[in-house]
């Protein structure tokens, strides 16, 4: 999510070309608006606005921009609608500085009122002009712009990546916390970008930065020092050489691999900002002033609510109604009043489904919530109060990162309902990759097992239902077969009829619900049927497997969660060995916006 790209070179030259080349080639990332700024003439020439990089070149010129140091940012909102004032890159009061950040500055809401209390006139609602108003106050107390880096450094919180130059030196500087940076160097310039796609046609020696560092540039040259020490460190470069299309995707073979695992850092992100968001108040009272709470999405999002129900019945005591769009205004719509909140559910904030249906419920004077990706979307201009999931760009149509936030924010949204610390949480990004890591083979395994099958059943009891629902739509959607999610007790009551030897059936079995699963699970063992299981580590339920996926061991809460990333790898796999593009399933799209 966003993109930045820094170049100094020797001598003044036409920047504007090879910015607006970088900007497209971190298009892939996603964005709503861009801006580059180069120095020429003993000023900073700074030009931005919403749309894409072609569309705000032609608009603004960025192709004759010249100069000797030069930014270009991508911008996926976050913090602050897509608007031109929210637009990156920032200068700072006196315009002696410019900067552009990549990330989420969590604590940018008190820093503010820190710098406006110091005299800083802070123009937008973004947390990237933060960053650069960070650095001027210390840069005018008479501090190095190295110093002040340093400096602010331990002042913002978060994970980000920062670019800056200034008027005096004819160098950039840029500082890695978290969000990806990398440098490279050329005989008579220096660049830094958010990822490698942007720097490989300039040069395939890319040196990668460590969280912690700073990086001065200067052409032909780069410098590396730690941000908490100031002490100078060695990094060295690497040939790359892979295509842009690979170097795009990480290294990874597609989109949703990559999408896969990232769901640590964008858990990280979406609770670091749920910690600190100003809009998290007013959305946790508009659901505990309700008289009826319904969740709203469709496909995945809808799954997402349904968990969201069982989250609030058990740690808040409190009943959620989720509902597909159609269904809502269907089943509960006469009965809607004023004192009733929804809360809507859409990765794009587009979809019509779901659009049809909040224009019901505003219509009836309920509470319009909006839980959404896309910033400047409609869902988020039209409801009363939004949360973002901070997921970035989601390229692969098949919802994965995306999903397992929703569900996160759910959770969060339970335990504040219930007054209760939301500490626990903490612990999750970690769980995320320590299952990422240690589901992968036996997944691939999985995927062997239904190999040559064409249909398959999920089952999940209680809190795991919403994951088996959602592990078939996955299925479904990138291997083409018939897949259904149901509760386990109900597969005695028609279903069962179609196992046979070697019948797989996939079990999504919690911690506490160990005991009735192996009733369920052994109707279909003692029919000679697969056991496909994923669970936490359990004698028991290994005398079942055929092939078992463990779950670390967490809890009956965060096991859902955990649980989703199985159901995802088995998908990807399974679609890998039919030789299909998980990517971009047929017949379908990332966003619907039809009826």
């Amino acid at each position: 999510m966003c993109g930045i790209f820094g170049i100094v070179s020797k001598e003044e030259k036409p920047l504007g070309p090879i910015l607006t080349e970088a900007g497209k080639r971190l298009a892939y990332r996603g964005y709503d608006s861009v801006g580059a700024a180069v120095f020429t003439d003993n000023s900073i020439d700074l030009r931005k606005d919403i749309g894409k990089v072609e569309e705000v070149n032609e608009k603004l010129n960025f192709s004759e921009m010249k100069g000797n140091r030069g930014i270009i940012q991508l911008r996926w909102a976050t913090f602050g609608a897509p608007a031109q004032v929210n637009a990156q890159p920032f200068m700072d009061c006196k315009q002696e500085i410019v900067g552009a950040e990549n990330g989420n500055i969590v604590n940018s809401i008190q820093l503010q009122e820190i710098l406006e209390n110091e005299g800083h006139t802070i123009q937008s609602t973004n947390d990237g002009e933060i960053c650069v108003h960070v650095v001027a106050k210390h840069m005018r107390a008479g501090k190095t712009m190295l110093e002040s880096i340093q400096l602010a450094y331990k002042e913002l919180k978060g994970d980000y990546a920062l670019i800056f130059f200034n008027k005096v030196e004819n160098k950039i500087y840029a500082i890695k916390k978290g969000s990806g940076l990398v440098v490279a160097v050329t005989e008579n310039e220096a660049y830094c970008s958010s990822d490698i796609p942007s720097i490989l046609p300039l040069t395939n020696e890319i040196i990668s930065m460590q969280d912690g560092d700073i990086v001065v540039l200067e052409p032909g040259k780069a410098e590396f020092y730690r941000a908490d020490t100031g002490e100078k460190v060695e990094r060295k470069a690497k040939v790359h050489k892979e295509t842009m299309e690979s170097a795009q995707k990480g290294g990874y073979d597609h989109f949703m691999l990559k999408e896969i695992h990232e769901q640590s850092d964008r858990a990280r992100d979406l609770i670091d900002l749920l910690n600190e968001s100003k809009f998290v108040e007013p959305f946790v009272s508009a659901l505990k002033s309700a008289r009826e709470i319904y969740f709203v999405g469709c496909g995945t999002s809808y799954h997402a609510c349904q968990l969201g129900s069982y989250y609030f019945n058990k740690i808040a005591n409190k009943r959620a109604i989720p509902s597909l769009p159609q269904q809502f205004i269907e089943e509960f719509g006469n009965s809607l009043t004023s004192e009733d909140a929804v809360v809507f559910v859409s990765q794009s904030g587009e979809t019509k489904d779901v659009l049809n249906a909040l224009n019901y419920a505003k219509e009836k004077g309920c509470k319009i919530l909006g839980m959404l990706n896309v910033l400047g979307s409609t869902l988020m201009n039209i409801s009363d109060v939004y949360l973002p999931i901070a997921c970035g760009y989601e390229i692969s149509v098949p919802a994965t990162k995306t999903f397992l936030n929703q569900a996160i924010m759910f959770l969060y949204m339970a335990f504040r309902q219930a007054d209760k610390d939301t500490s626990e949480l903490a612990e999750l990004p970690g769980l995320i990759q320590k299952t990422i890591d240690e589901t992968d083979e036996s997944c691939k395994e999985i995927a062997e097992h239904i190999k040559g099958w064409k249909e398959l059943y999920y089952l999940g009891y209680g809190i795991t239902h919403p994951i088996a629902k959602e592990g078939a739509l996955k299925l479904k959607e990138i291997t083409y077969m018939h897949c259904e999610g149901i509760f386990s007790s109900e597969f005695k009551h028609g279903p069962l009829s179609a196992v046979e030897k070697d019948y797989p059936v996939a079990f999504i079995t919690a911690p506490e619900n160990v005991d009735i699963m192996i009733s369920h699970i052994n109707e279909v063992a003692c029919r000679h049927g697969k056991v496909l299981l994923i669970a936490e580590d359990n004698e028991v339920l290994q005398k079942y497997a055929t092939s078992f996926v463990k779950v670390p061991k967490t809890n009956q809460i965060l096991f859902p969660l955990l649980a989703t990333i199985p159901a995802q790898l088995i998908s990807y796999y399974a679609s890998k060995n039919l030789d299909l593009d998980p990517d971009f399933p047929r017949n379908l799209s990332k966003t619907l916006t039809v009826d």
